[in-house]
């Protein structure tokens, strides 16, 4: 039998250098763990250098991850799973070195020896004292906990990213001027450009003629029934809602915005108008209807003359057309409007139908606006920021679209126009989206939105919520009248202008920032305590290469150590549990008469004959042969 022995002297006790060197755990034993540790903690200062800067990309990590997510998944739980080990070893082999070194300084009962095993070898030992299971199952518990972190904070996390583009938006240039300047009365009747019906949409500088069910449908909802913002459709195949009033502006998005598909919103500057409406009654009214032609018969019409003067008209410049109806003038809402001396204003005059709307005049102003343009890609909404605040740089300056003025007598046109074609025989639509619209705001305020639409509204707060009704139809027709001559200048005329756009597009950053910083802060502590427990016990000066964890170990040592052991155990049925034998203490030490390792019994003479105490890191080859 060869044996190879290791000695190692308690302290205090001189023996010769080569053999203490031989008997003590290399440096490399001691440190095995520290070089993975410290590639855990510069992996995760860059992640966390990366989130304080709030780094993102958009591009193969994000194409990877966002198309093949499970296999992201896998990947994420493999490298968690391979960093959370590296701190959870690197604290086990700080548990072990400590504990040895406490085991060669004082006796250990059993079972605290098999509770430190079972720390460093992360199992659940079920027969270990009671006292002891709590404390062994809040480590293994906290064991998990490194690789949950990590896996927060290197999974790919969805984000968005912030790019600058342009945008192609519509302008009113001389080159388009005879499409969109078209300023008379009647000019619908005489079209100068065949409206553009395709995937995108139907397109016409006569949207009261052409698009007039969309104008007046939106027109009907425009106060909305609740205090929210109303939500309605732009009048286009683009899919978008505005939340809100659209003051003309937004129709790039969905018609040349095909740049910026792929972002998930993005935002822009334009000009406009803020149409602001204000309405009254007016018991003066020079708009009225004069019968005509009155055949007195029910099956065939009357013609009535609508005809007069507004506050703003010209001498001399008095206002006419003609509408008919069955049964008097039961149908008829006869809206006039007239642009003169830079004022714009409405009126009304009606029949026995819609006696409600009756000597309402209202007043226009329109405000040219800058409006920051919010689209949501993802979810197809639009939103308006009007502001008149002037922002430093020439392209910010608050502008007229078209100081010619134009562009506002035709928009400010198109009300009038639907009023004369949309008076028909059995019913006027323009007064039922008036007469919805009221309703509306009635139920908005709490009170009965049913009434009398045949009689005149009293003063009071019913006809203030009636003008404040009108005027938010009319906004809301003029806004949207803008809109579709907007539209046409991209579809038809082809007539823009680029701006700039920030966009926000769909990117991945690498884990949350406070995992990230989580990780870090494990890393660093455990860094700080491999510093000080170095320091405090000298390089771990003194740890033997004999590991109380191994099974080889321990079964040498202990079989080395004499039949003391096994006299103080008794008759034992081999229970782990047996607290008798849990409680024994033992400790390591050199027996020059084997000349091995011993696992000694806590208080048993050793059989020394030198006088001196050696603790014995021993390992023993048996050669059979």
């Amino acid at each position: 039998m060869d044996r190879i022995r290791y000695w190692l002297p308690h302290p205090g006790t001189e023996v010769d250098g080569e053999k203490s060197d031989r008997l003590e755990a290399t440096a490399w034993e001691k440190l095995i763990n520290l070089p993975a540790i410290l590639v855990s903690t510069a992996f995760s200062v860059v992640l966390a250098v990366a989130a304080a800067r709030e780094w993102h990309t958009t591009g193969p990590l994000y194409h990877f991850s966002s198309q093949n997510r499970a296999t992201t998944q896998i990947l994420v739980q493999v490298l968690a799973s391979l960093l959370g080990a590296t701190q959870i070893l690197a604290v086990c082999s700080l548990l072990y070195m400590s504990t040895s070194l406490k085991l060669r300084q004082k006796p250990t009962e059993l079972d605290r020896l098999r509770f430190w095993a079972a720390l460093r070898r992360r199992s659940f030992e079920w027969d270990l004292p009671a006292k002891l299971l709590p404390f062994l199952l809040f480590f293994l518990l906290l064991a998990q906990l490194p690789a949950a972190l990590w896996a927060g904070a290197i999974t790919p996390v969805s984000t968005a990213a912030l790019e600058s583009s342009t945008v192609r938006i519509p302008q009113y240039t001389g080159r388009s001027q005879e499409l969109w300047n078209r300023t008379c009365l009647m000019c619908w009747a005489r079209p100068v450009a065949t409206p553009n019906n395709t995937d995108s949409g139907f397109f016409s500088y006569h949207p009261s003629f052409d698009m007039q069910g969309s104008l007046l449908g939106t027109a009907s909802s425009a106060s909305g029934r609740t205090s929210e913002k109303v939500r309605h459709q732009k009048i286009d195949n683009s899919g978008f809602f505005y939340i809100g009033r659209s003051y003309g502006v937004g129709a790039a998005a969905g018609l040349s915005d095909q740049d910026l598909s792929g972002s998930n919103d993005y935002a822009y500057n334009e000009f406009g108008y803020n149409s602001k409406v204000a309405c009254l009654i007016n018991e003066t009214s020079a708009w009225k209807l004069t019968r005509q032609f009155d055949f007195n018969a029910s099956t065939y019409p009357s013609v009535y003359l609508a005809s007069g003067f507004l506050p703003n008209s010209a001498p001399e410049a008095r206002e006419f057309y003609s509408v008919s109806s069955l049964n008097d003038n039961l149908t008829i809402v006869a809206l006039v409007g007239t642009a003169n001396d830079n004022r714009f204003m409405y009126a009304f005059a009606t029949g026995t139908g819609y006696l409600f709307l009756d000597k309402v005049q209202c007043e226009v102003t329109f405000e040219p606006t800058r409006l920051e343009v919010v689209v949501d890609v993802s979810n197809k909404t639009i939103s308006m920021m009007p502001s008149t605040d002037q922002i430093p740089g020439a392209a910010y300056d608050i502008k007229d679209i078209d100081p010619s003025g134009s562009l506002k007598k035709m928009v400010f046109r198109q009300p009038t126009t639907m009023s004369m074609i949309d008076t028909t025989l059995y019913t006027s639509l323009l007064g039922n989206v008036f007469r919805n619209n009221y309703g509306n705001l009635l139920d908005r305020e709490g009170l009965d939105s049913a009434f009398d639409q045949r009689s005149r509204v009293e003063p009071g707060p019913k006809q203030n919520f009636l003008l404040t009704a009108v005027a938010e139809s009319l906004e809301s027709i003029l806004d949207n009248s803008l809109l579709a001559l907007a539209n046409a200048q991209i579809a038809i005329a082809s007539d823009t202008t680029e701006v700039p756009v920030s966009s926000r597009v769909p990117a991945v950053q690498i884990g949350e920032s406070r995992y990230t910083y989580a990780v870090l802060a494990i890393n660093a502590a455990i860094l700080v305590l491999y510093v000080l427990t170095g320091l405090s016990t000298k390089l771990w000066k003194g740890l033997t290469k004999f590991d109380y964890t191994d099974i080889k170990c321990a079964l040498v040592g202990a079989s080395a150590g004499g039949d003391k052991l096994g006299k103080r155990v008794g008759i034992w049925d081999g229970d782990p549990a047996d607290e008798k034998v849990g409680a024994i203490r033992v400790d390591l030490r050199y027996d020059e008469m084997i000349g091995g390792m011993v696992v000694a019994c806590a208080g048993q003479q050793d059989r020394s004959t030198t006088g001196k105490m050696y603790t014995i890191i021993n390992t023993e080859e048996i050669n059979d042969g």
